[in-house]
């Protein structure tokens, strides 16, 4: 199914502003909190962090409402959603009962700069759900415009982990570790065999892929502590 968009929404436009509010979003978190007395940590002030990024996600999704109502206007596709967030939300409470029975490792070792998980505490996990909330309203807006501007499903896939996979590469220019962005990078290409079907031909897509985009993190997060002795 075509999205509709309007005649001036090109996917050069679509990616544009899906960049500009990540690049908002971004400046916001690093410039704006602090200055707000906000600590830009998530072990540190989870719930403000939380609600910043509820409320990004709040923004992106009436910005590109048109392209949301063309793709899913049946409103009862709502319940059958509600329902699987409440039931992913108990696991992922049962999940984060077991991490909080795991112990920050001591000191600093080694593979500590490979991802700021290393350190997560329970708390970690409260804002990194709104934030990976606002991250797949941008993602299924990507996929929405390559739908509608490309003619198959493989053009989409290979734009899609060519885009992604490409941002993700960007990280090493702002001194990120080699190996977190080899991770993150892979991830994101890996995705693309997935989220794009679920987002444009599958039910529920939208939560099925916030379901394991989530995952990916307490996986990573479980081993990382698990190997350094946590």
């Amino acid at each position: 199914m075509n999205v509709e968009l309007r005649p001036e929404d090109s996917l050069f436009v679509v990616l544009a502003r899906v960049g500009a509010l990540w690049v908002a979003v971004l400046l916001g978190y690093y410039a704006l909190l602090p200055q707000l007395g906000v600590e830009p940590s998530y072990n540190d002030s989870p719930i403000l962090i939380a609600i910043y990024y509820l409320v990004w996600a709040a923004i992106s999704a009436y910005i590109f409402l048109n392209m949301y109502r063309a793709h899913l206007p049946a409103i009862r596709s709502l319940l059958p959603d509600v329902l699987l967030s409440i039931g992913f939300g108990f696991a992922a409470w049962l999940f984060l009962l077991f991490f909080s029975l795991t112990t920050v490792p001591d000191g600093m070792p080694a593979i500590a700069p490979v991802t700021d998980l290393l350190l997560a505490t329970p708390w970690y996990f409260i804002p990194k759900t709104a934030e990976i909330l606002l991250q797949q309203v941008l993602v299924s807006v990507v996929i929405l415009a390559l739908h509608a501007h490309l003619s198959t499903m493989r053009a989409v896939i290979l734009l899609y982990a060519t885009l992604f996979g490409s941002v993700h590469l960007l990280l090493l220019f702002g001194g990120e570790f080699p190996p977190e962005v080899l991770i993150m990078t892979l991830a994101a290409v890996t995705s693309a065999a997935v989220f794009p079907y679920l987002i444009m031909r599958v039910r529920h897509g939208f939560v099925y892929c916030y379901m394991i985009h989530w995952s990916f993190y307490a996986v990573l997060a479980s081993v990382l502590r698990l190997a350094t002795g946590g």
